[in-house]
């Protein structure tokens, strides 16, 4: 929207509002302004305009600020109004589900959100920056800043128990790693190596002397699938646990809901979708027991 545009529009709003009707002469010299005038707002020769219409000019101009940038009062309202279009516009939006049906797929896939959840989410997300500001501050306590090379072991174990790790003695390792909450606990000897990713939506329990290799990733959460195909928004959350001794290969990925028990192996690569037995060494996508 240009200067020009935005400042008709606030004169011929602003003059309705004031006077409870929009004035024909008002009206009149505002089409033959915005065909004659020329298009930067600062330069615009208001000063035969009277009634409505010159009130109207009078607010707009203690808007704006004295410079050829758009101004920032303008630009906040316009940019609210954008915002709040986009969301008032999804009622007018065909909807996921209809285009589906047309294709026979009803239900399938992620489900639209309505207008009012659209409106919720818009409206929770800006009244949300004091927890984003909250939660950058553990993320640095539980990510970067705590599992930094630069820092000495002993200092990165004490800032990840001050985010809420549950550290057992002598845990090493933990260099690049991310912890995405704090239902996290790690046992006594354990060795973390580069780069692991603890979602910890669920709880993750790492019993004494287990070993986890570069990259390993341990999930907890899923969306389910309904019988027609429907994808659920909401994760559901399943706890992990890996039992004493185990060794945890690199690049392994561990899946929601699985149990390791003792002296287990995952081989480097492996998806664990599934139970492992203890002592056993388990290998592939989705991974089996070889040996």
């Amino acid at each position: 929207m240009s200067k020009l545009t935005s400042l008709t529009a606030t004169i011929n709003r602003v003059g309705g509002q004031d006077h409870g009707h929009a004035t024909d002469r008002g009206d009149v010299e505002l089409e033959t302004l915005a065909t004659s005038q020329p298009r930067s707002a600062n330069h615009l020769d208001l000063g035969h305009l009277v009634g409505p219409a010159a009130d109207a000019v009078d607010g707009v101009r203690a808007e704006m600020v004295v410079a050829p940038e758009f101004p920032d009062a303008q630009f906040r309202r316009v940019r609210d109004q954008a915002n709040l279009s986009i969301v008032d516009s999804a009622a007018d939006m065909p909807a996921t589900t209809e285009r589906d049906d047309r294709a026979g797929l009803t239900n399938v896939g992620v489900p639209p959100l309505t207008p009012e959840q659209l409106r919720g989410r818009y409206l929770a997300a800006v009244g949300g920056l004091r927890d984003d500001a909250r939660d950058a501050l553990r993320w640095l306590l539980r990510g970067p800043l705590a599992t930094s090379p630069l820092l000495p072991l002993p200092v990165r174990r004490t800032l990840l128990r001050i985010g809420g790790i549950k550290l057992g003695a002598l845990v090493y390792g933990l260099v690049h790693c991310y912890f995405a909450s704090a239902n996290v606990s790690i046992g006594t000897a354990a060795f973390v190596n580069t780069g692991c990713l603890f979602e910890g939506d669920g709880h993750i329990a790492i019993g004494n002397d287990c070993m986890l290799g570069p990259q390993v990733t341990i999930l907890t959460s899923t969306h389910p699938v309904g019988s027609s195909g429907e994808i659920a928004r909401e994760p559901e959350t399943h706890d992990v646990r890996i039992e004493d001794g185990c060794w945890i290969c690199a690049r392994a990925t561990i899946l929601p809901g699985v149990r390791i028990g003792a002296g287990a192996i995952v081989a480097a690569g492996a998806v664990v979708t599934s139970d492992c037995d203890p002592g056993g060494l388990y290998a592939g996508v989705p991974a089996r027991r070889v040996r």
